[in-house]
């Protein structure tokens, strides 16, 4: 006989709380490995809506998703396009050049001003101080620096998920 450790209700808000930013039953497991936590220190002998809300908070609610929402749109195009790139490469990394150009590109797809090469360098340059993204310089010449991300797709997709302009490149990323 199996123990009920999880309230029924519990379990459907983890469940829909994932699949509405990733669907990523990794994410699942996170979230109710940490509400088990939250009813242990209760001292609760159930986890209930209490416990997965409160644990979405905390593995939602992190420096990087609020970094995101708080960036400029170009940042957040950037961030969408850099994921995008690296998901499609499978390399972890995309060479700088490459990244701007299919940033400049997707803002002429989403309908907004493209902005020049100075802002998204620049834009790129600021995420890596913010930590969202990270350079890795190259010696060579002609030098090929390389961007990769440093936030989980998870994140981007949270992050965007209200996001008039991005939620559907976001979701696209993530899937």
């Amino acid at each position: 006989e199996a123990l009920p450790v999880f309230d029924d209700k519990a379990i459907e808000l983890c469940a829909r709380k994932v699949a509405a930013v990733s669907g990523d039953v990794r994410k699942a497991l996170q979230i109710c490995r940490r509400a088990c936590d939250l009813a242990r220190e209760d001292k609760s002998e159930k986890v209930t809506l209490k416990h997965i809300e409160l644990s979405v908070k905390q593995l939602f609610s992190n420096p990087y998703v609020a970094a995101i929402q708080g960036a400029s749109v170009v940042q957040r195009i950037i961030v969408c396009s850099a994921a995008q790139s690296v998901k499609e490469l499978g390399d972890g990394n995309v060479m700088k050049e490459e990244l701007l150009a299919n940033s400049a590109e997707l803002c002429r797809g989403l309908g907004i001003p493209e902005p020049n090469y100075s802002q998204l360098s620049s834009s790129c340059s600021r995420l890596c101080d913010m930590g969202l993204l990270r350079l890795q310089v190259s010696e060579g010449i002609p030098r090929t620096d390389k961007i990769g991300v440093h936030v989980q797709t998870d994140d981007i997709c949270f992050a965007l998920k209200n996001d008039a302009l991005l939620s559907r490149v976001a979701v696209a990323i993530s899937s």
